[in-house]
């Protein structure tokens, strides 16, 4: 008999604990419900407010800006690789003037160089540069 009510009792304190998990998961979920309609009609009441003529400025991927400034400096061999915010670049420039030319392009057009690493090829003496290039915070 002590075996069926504790059996009983384990049964209804696990039934109960059951409902109240399910009971706060609901709470939660409803809340959540309701920041969401609270934001949404927010949203809507500030439609007027918005000024349509801002905000339409292209929006252009580092690796593909700086591909395309890294190929007006004149770079050869080129490889732009997007790495989250920042890019790995590699380029092969003709002499050591040339890469600082183009690695000034890189600053003057609000980049800055995070690391940089220039090798040169003992037999042909072609320079090669690889850099991890990020976008200067204003």
């Amino acid at each position: 008999a002590a075996l069926i009510i504790l059996g009983l009792f384990l049964i209804l304190v696990g039934g109960g604990f059951g409902g109240h998990k399910i009971h706060v998961a609901a709470v939660e979920q409803q809340q959540s419900y309701q920041d969401a309609v609270t934001d949404y009609f927010w949203l809507r009441s500030q439609a007027a407010n918005i000024d349509p003529s801002q905000g339409h400025e292209q929006v252009v991927a580092i690796d593909q800006q700086l591909s395309q400034i890294l190929a007006q400096a004149g770079a050869k061999d080129l490889q732009v690789l997007r790495v989250g915010d920042d890019a790995q670049i590699s380029f092969t420039p003709e002499n050591q003037a040339i890469a600082s030319n183009i690695l000034s392009s890189i600053a003057n057009s609000g980049y800055y160089l995070k690391q940089l690493t220039m090798q040169q090829n003992p037999q042909d003496k072609m320079i090669r540069v690889q850099a991890t290039v990020a976008k200067a915070l204003h």
